[in-house]
């Protein structure tokens, strides 16, 4: 029952007793204004933001989209837990531009926060393709095996962009340890991307497949300035390996 109304039941049923009736009118203007801020809609009030981060919080409710854009970008370095909750509700904005800039501010909350990093895993499936290489690069420094996975992943994306952001950071930058450990997933994948047209991707393909096996097969070759039928045995071989490893 709302508060409001226990208040004035409490008092119709107290009034012949005067002592309940001056404990109730002392504190009457507290149960009010309670009772005003979250009872009539059945919601508790929502916490009050630290200074350093409402300020900020109300940047990203105007219309102007720079003003947006500024604000997200200066909590990216404001080390407070309502930084992320501020900046998760922006990985809803109406500009993909707000939302990039919010995923990229998360990311650099992810080694203190878990909460930012499953934030960011939300948004590698954004609509906008540049919200999806901002979401995949920041995940890419996380240090762990199964967010590694989602890094993985995109290299199935639809967008090229997004398919060479995650190849690269398989292929040079993300450990060899996480990349085993996720192998069977990433191994599939890479092999795919070995018939890429776009020769970075093919190339991407070739350092990630080594990263993980001993093989070696184009390990040595200069992909980009080698000729077709170079790059096509060791397509040749990458899927004849792959094959033997399903069997």
């Amino acid at each position: 029952m709302c508060i409001l109304r226990w208040v004035m039941k409490s008092t119709m049923a107290m009034k012949k007793n005067v002592l309940s009736g001056c404990f109730l009118a002392a504190i009457a203007p507290a149960v009010l204004a309670f009772a005003i801020a979250g009872c009539g809609n059945g919601k508790a009030a929502e916490p009050e933001l630290p200074p350093e981060v409402a300020g900020y919080a109300k940047d990203l409710q105007s219309e102007n989209v720079a003003v947006r854009l500024a604000g997200v970008k200066a909590l990216a370095s404001v080390e407070r837990r309502e930084a992320v909750d501020v900046l998760t509700r922006a990985l809803s904005d109406v500009s993909p531009r707000v939302r990039r800039w919010a995923v990229w501010a998360l990311g650099h909350k992810t080694q203190d926060d878990i909460r930012a990093t499953i934030a960011i895993i939300e948004k590698r499936k954004d609509g906008d393709a540049n919200v999806r290489c901002a979401a995949t690069t920041a995940l890419g420094d996380v240090a762990d095996a199964k967010v590694v996975g989602h890094v993985a992943n995109r290299m199935a994306d639809p967008h090229p962009a997004v398919r060479l952001t995650a190849s690269g950071l398989l292929a040079q930058r993300i450990d060899e340890t996480y990349l085993k450990q996720e192998q069977v997933r990433i191994i599939t994948l890479a092999v795919k991307l070995l018939d890429e047209p776009n020769l970075t991707l093919s190339r991407n393909a070739v350092l990630i497949l080594n990263r993980i096996s001993d093989k070696g097969y184009g390990a040595k070759l200069d992909w980009l300035a080698a000729t077709v039928p170079q790059r096509r045995q060791v397509v040749k071989q990458w899927k004849a390996w792959h094959e033997r490893r399903s069997d």
